[in-house]
């Protein structure tokens, strides 16, 4: 949208939102919302990016806010980037194992927390389709040993989406000095 007296342009960008998937052996951890969309139905802990928050210090955020669970944000893994174009936000998903070995506690977001193994995961009470999808590739991924990072288009048409595999990938980590970047 651009103002026709100045020119001064208003954009509109999608909304950012994270979420994180805790391993604890062979179990993930769920919660029930509380809140709308999709009341009483099953998700993975995660919200809105709030402006000038990194990513995985979000996601951290949101975990703990929710689920009283604690995960270090340097330890996340990213697990998947999808862009919900309907709805114009992007989801970033990462994985995480818990610092302690706590009980889940209910944030105000939440009905009810809990771990679930694969069997016995609400399947059918899923908040929305993408959660599904990522919880299969977490999934299958658990059962081989090799690691992806996925990336996907979700529309009313289905899932678009490819996998890079991780095996052969080295962590980097770059401090910014080292870069020279000016």
């Amino acid at each position: 949208m651009v103002c026709a007296g100045c020119g001064e342009v208003t954009y509109r960008n999608p909304k950012v939102l994270v979420s994180t998937i805790v391993g604890c052996e062979e179990r993930i951890l769920l919660c029930r919302r509380a809140i709308a969309p999709a009341v009483g139905k099953w998700c993975l802990p995660g919200g809105f990016v709030e402006c000038c928050e990194p990513l995985e210090v979000a996601a951290a955020r949101e975990t703990h806010e929710e689920t009283g669970i604690i995960v270090n944000p340097g330890t996340l893994r990213l697990h998947a980037v999808s862009t919900l174009t309907d709805i114009s936000e992007v989801y970033v998903s990462f994985l995480g194992v818990a610092v302690d070995d706590g009980t889940p506690l209910c944030g105000p977001e939440c009905l009810d927390v809990g771990y679930f193994d694969e069997s016995n995961l609400p399947w059918n009470e899923l908040a929305f389709s993408d959660i599904g999808w990522f919880l299969r590739l977490y999934f299958r991924e658990l059962r081989s040993g090799r690691h992806a990072v996925h990336f996907s288009r979700i529309d009313s048409a289905g899932v678009v989406g490819r996998s890079y595999l991780t095996d052969q990938i080295q962590e980097i980590n770059v401090q910014r000095a080292s870069l020279n970047v000016t």
